[in-house]
């Protein structure tokens, strides 16, 4: 990615944006009731020396406001709970960048940017809203320079990303919003109560190094380099952990017996209909046993590594041969760092063994671009390369769901089976 830098003059730029419903198309909304929403967006840039020829800087920013009223449908027999409920959005986005030409084939820079959003949202669950925030910094450094006829790149990164979702029914005003039940009335629209969606908490911190390197030599230029990420990331996600969710499907036998409820408005009162599926959460939402970034539990971490080295040859005016070899090593997506549990192969031979981490994956390249007239116009590539497959793939030929980790499968009656590879195939132990 190629950011803009400051230059010998003073630049700069200004640019705003607003929206107002009264000049644009309505949001649905219920009859005799109208929903209006107004959006504005404005920014700029500047940017100049602070040594002529040598030192320069850039700042850039932008701002996005938005008010709204957020429509929600009901449909028969609670459609006089059709209604909205404040959605507002905020959203600041800000980058400064300062570039040094030490010298004519010496140039560092350095990139700090900063990204900040809050929210009030549904997630499609009626008047059960959430309100949210997210902040990203990150900060770059990095270095170019040529020796001879070679060329060098270095990066140095650094992230710090959060999210956090809190309960925002709560004092909303909204239906039965301070009731201490998520209520959701089959698909007629109608869900009440606090939100099953927060609390939410998720942390990431990433410390990344990187460094890209080329030689021209004759007609060749290859390449190079290799890339180091330190991963830390955590969550906390106790879902519906707020309150029991209650479902009722909305029927012809249901309205029935809400007919002659205990509450008034029969059924039309969502607290008349019988019950017919709760979900009530223990409240424990870490997913590993390891603590860190401001949390006692839920923390993963990880270094991911990756190198390559590959070459592109003019062998011919309008012949030009490309090929090269990656490795990566990604730990972090699957438990390879938890031990076996032998007691397990009692029940699935195998179930209990530690779950391989791969840490040998090449991939090879090959590829070809030809000019058949020699003028410039006309150009037919190729290329051949291994596409590594997950398990995932017999998962799916077997119409499961999804892969539990990288060497496991889900089969459909929900066990995790290792995957065995015979010669090119992938095949997973029978039942």
């Amino acid at each position: 990615m190629t950011t803009r830098s400051g230059t010998n003059d003073l630049h700069g730029e200004a640019f705003g944006f607003f929206r107002d419903s009264s000049l644009a198309a309505k949001l649905p909304a219920p009859p005799g009731l109208q929903e209006p929403s107004q959006r504005s967006q404005y920014g700029g840039r500047f940017g100049g020396p602070i040594i002529r020829s040598k030192f320069f800087y850039l700042i850039d920013g932008e701002r996005t406001l938005q008010h709204e009223q957020a429509p929600v449908l009901i449909a028969q027999p609670f459609q006089k709970y059709s209604g909205s409920f404040t959605s507002p959005f905020r959203e600041t986005d800000l980058m400064a960048k300062a570039d040094y030409q030490l010298t004519p084939s010496l140039h560092a820079f350095y990139r700090f940017n900063y990204f900040q959003n809050s929210f009030t949202a549904n997630g499609g669950f009626g008047f059960s809203l959430y309100d949210g925030k997210n902040i990203t910094r990150t900060h770059v450094a990095g270095v170019d320079f040529n020796t001879g006829s070679f060329s060098h790149s270095i990066r140095f990164g650094y992230l710090k990303t959060e999210r956090n979702l809190a309960n925002g029914t709560a004092g909303s005003g909204l239906p039965l919003a301070d009731y201490p039940l998520n209520i959701q009335m089959g698909f007629t629209g109608l869900v009440t109560g606090p939100t099953p969606n927060a609390p939410f908490v998720f942390r990431q911190r990433n410390y990344q190094a990187k460094y890209d390197g080329s030689k021209t030599a004759g007609a060749h230029i290859i390449r190079y380099g290799f890339n180091f990420n330190r991963i830390a990331l955590g969550a906390f996600v106790p879902f519906a952990s707020l309150a029991p969710n209650l479902f009722t499907a909305v029927e012809p036998l249901g309205e029935s017996f809400a007919q002659s409820g205990p509450f008034p408005g029969g059924d039309t009162n969502p607290l008349n209909y019988p019950v017919e599926f709760v979900m009530v959460s223990n409240g424990l939402g870490y997913v590993t046993p390891f603590s860190g970034l401001g949390l006692p539990a839920g923390v993963y971490r990880y270094h991911r590594y990756a190198a390559y080295v590959g070459a592109s040859s003019k062998w011919r005016k309008r012949f030009t041969l490309t090929y090269g070899v990656r490795y990566a090593r990604e730990p972090g997506r699957s438990d390879s760092e938890f031990p076996p549990i032998p007691v397990l192969n009692a029940l699935i031979p195998g179930l209990g063994n530690r779950i391989r981490q791969p840490n040998f994956n090449f991939a090879p390249q090959l590829g070809f671009a030809w000019d058949p007239t020699g003028r410039g116009k006309t150009s037919i590539r190729g290329g051949n390369w291994p596409l590594l497959r997950e398990c995932a793939d017999v998962c799916i030929a077997d119409r499961s769901f999804v892969p539990c980790a990288i060497g496991q499968c889900l089969r459909s009656d929900t066990r995790c089976l290792p995957c065995i590879r015979k010669s090119s195939n992938h095949t997973y132990p029978q039942r």
